[in-house]
C-alpha cells in the first residue's frame, strides 16, 4: 500500500471533523471486512498508550451489515469507496480540549479479518493544533 501524507489543523477546544480517501496507485481500497485505526500522538515515537487520540472501526461486509460508525470513525457508503470521517469531540475521550497546542502525528491503519491477518498503513500525516482565543463555552 503506498501511504501518502496529509496536513491538517484544527482549534484546540473546537469539534472537529476531517474526511479521508484511502488509495492505493490511485485506486480506492476497499475497506469490507477490515478493521480500521485511527492514531493520533505528540510524538511518532511515543507508545500508544500515550496517544491522544484512539479509535477503531469494525467494518462489515456492506450491503448486508450497516455502515458502521464507531468511536468518531465513520465509514462513508459504500465502503469498497475507501472513504472516511474522522470525528473529534471538543471534549471527552478523544477531545480536542486535551490537546496541547502544536505539531501532532497520526496515522489510519487498516487490519484484514480471516485467516491471514495483514495490518498496512494506509494515510499518515501531522495535525497542527492551533490555541483558540475564546476558553468559556457557555453563556
Amino acid at each position: 500500500v503506498n501511504n501518502m501524507s496529509t496536513a491538517l489543523e484544527g482549534y484546540r477546544g473546537d469539534t472537529t471533523t476531517f474526511d479521508l480517501s484511502l488509495t492505493e496507485n490511485s485506486e480506492s481500497i476497499d475497506l469490507t471486512n477490515s478493521i480500521l485505526w485511527f492514531t493520533m500522538k505528540e510524538r511518532k515515537a511515543y507508545s500508544d498508550n500515550r496517544a491522544v487520540v484512539k479509535m477503531s472501526a469494525v467494518v462489515g461486509t456492506g450491503a448486508s451489515d450497516p455502515i458502521r460508525q464507531e468511536n468518531g470513525i465513520e465509514i462513508l457508503d459504500p465502503p469498497l469507496d475507501g472513504k472516511v470521517r474522522i470525528f473529534l469531540p471538543s471534549s471527552g475521550e478523544n477531545g480536542t480540549d486535551k490537546f496541547k497546542t502544536g505539531t501532532h502525528v497520526w496515522d489510519i491503519q487498516l487490519r484484514t479479518t480471516g485467516v491471514v491477518q495483514n495490518v498496512f498503513t494506509l494515510l499518515e500525516g501531522t495535525y497542527k493544533v492551533l490555541g483558540d482565543v475564546t476558553n468559556r463555552v457557555t453563556i
